[in-house]
């Protein structure tokens, strides 16, 4: 079940592998690694075999804030 607390945000779906990652920031503009793979992509699969990813050893180029789940 969706426990929806407006105006609080949390994602439909808890983070289950490894590397996987909620962010505090919100941005005005998609990072580069988005643009780059929707310019490299002609086709739906292409996208899907090119999925934008960010390595969580990566945050400080992409100006990344981990989010710290309060529990």
């Amino acid at each position: 079940m969706l426990n929806l607390s407006p105006p609080q945000e949390k994602l439909a779906y808890q983070n289950k592998l490894p590397g996987e990652a909620e962010f505090e920031n919100i941005f005005c503009e998609p990072l580069s690694v988005v643009v780059e793979a929707l310019q490299f992509s002609t086709t739906w699969n292409d996208m899907l075999n090119h999925l934008p990813d960010v390595c969580l050893t990566a945050l400080d180029k992409y100006g990344l804030v981990l989010r710290i789940a309060a529990n």
